[in-house]
């Protein structure tokens, strides 16, 4: 009985650490198109101008060390989704090939969470963070919700 309850305790532990290893990873369920969004880059900024690199928080996207909101705009100009004051995506329609890091910008100083094909995201105000958009199934399109609102946008993967 005691070897079960130990072999039971390393599976947990194993299990556990394997969890808090993956924890910046989620994958949205995509239904049969089998969307995945997988954070590969995130940033956080505390004002929409800073030049200084983001320190590393795990909540509310994380950070990535070298990579200043200046320089993510920069990067990610021609895939980027702002979530303006009132949840508002802006572009609400944007098609990109699978596979695509995406930058996702909170542009109000409010703390806020988004889903994509209802897995949650958040963002601390004027936070951004860099997601790797995959679907198996293509074309597919990921509904964007922002707040309490849904189908503010819509990410078509081909």
């Amino acid at each position: 009985m005691t070897q079960l309850v130990t072999i039971l305790v390393i599976v947990a532990v194993i299990f556990g650490g394997w969890l808090w290893l993956n924890h910046e990873k989620a994958v949205a369920p995509g239904g049969s198109a089998g969307l995945g969004a997988t954070s590969t880059l995130t940033g956080t900024s505390t004002s929409p101008t800073s030049s200084q690199p983001a320190a590393a928080n795990k909540d509310g996207g994380g950070a990535h060390p070298t990579l200043t909101y200046g320089e993510a705009v920069a990067t990610f100009s021609t895939r980027r989704i702002q979530f303006d004051a009132n949840c508002v995506a802006i572009p609400s329609s944007i098609v990109l090939k699978n596979g695509t890091n995406v930058m996702f910008d909170n542009r109000s100083p409010e703390s806020r969470s988004f889903a994509l094909d209802g897995t949650r995201y958040s963002l601390r105000g004027y936070d951004f963070r860099i997601l790797t958009l995959r679907a198996s199934t293509l074309p597919h399109t990921i509904v964007v919700d922002c707040g309490n609102g849904r189908n503010n946008g819509q990410i078509i993967l081909n």
